[in-house]
């Protein structure tokens, strides 16, 4: 499991600094995230999309799903299991 809280951006953070062209999840969109949902997150210059595998009050564990561009620049890679907060998460998706 790659623990990536120091390693992703803060999608909250962002929101607030750059409000007119960022947009982030609600704390009421977050707090939804579930198992088998999908969410978006980004390390480095990469964006890509986990499936949510378990949530508890500190961090969101999953899988990611695609292929990575830079995985070179990331040490990620498409099924690596990792972690994460949910001011990480950029966008939410689920089935």
């Amino acid at each position: 499991m790659k623990n990536l809280k120091d390693k992703a951006e803060d999608a909250q953070k962002l929101a607030i600094l750059y409000p007119e062209t960022f947009e982030a999840p609600t704390n009421e969109e977050l707090s939804s995230i579930k198992p088998g949902m999908f969410v978006k997150i980004c390390v480095g210059s990469e964006r890509f999309w986990i499936k949510v595998d378990s949530v508890n009050d500190k961090e969101i564990q999953g899988k990611i799903d695609n292929q990575l561009v830079y995985s070179d620049e990331t040490d990620l890679y498409y099924e690596d299991e990792v972690s994460f907060t949910r001011n990480n998460v950029y966008q939410i998706f689920s089935e």
